[in-house]
């Protein structure tokens, strides 16, 4: 998959998801029959780290995954506009 210029930005806000939760959500994304696309994952002030999780991930699968982590627990409505407010793709 190619994401200099994604057509399907997907958002996926979390809070304290397991790992494991977040990666069967991300590989059904990353299986999807776009050819284009980028997974923004805002984390809404989890205690839990994504980074390496995401980088990792993003690497294996060669698909475009932003990380976004904003400072407080503010709401998935807070966290679903801040991957609005980063998305580059069509839809």
């Amino acid at each position: 998959m190619h994401c200099d210029n994604p057509i399907v930005s997907i958002i996926v806000p979390v809070y304290n998801t397991p790992y494991e939760t977040l990666e069967k959500s991300i590989n059904i994304f990353i299986k999807n029959e776009f050819d284009s696309v980028e997974i923004i994952v805002v984390d809404d002030g989890s205690s839990l780290s994504y980074t390496n999780f995401i980088t990792d991930i993003s690497s294996s699968a060669k698909t475009k995954i932003v990380y976004k982590k904003l400072k407080n627990n503010s709401g998935q409505n807070i966290a679903r506009s801040a991957g609005v407010d980063i998305a580059r793709g069509d839809y």
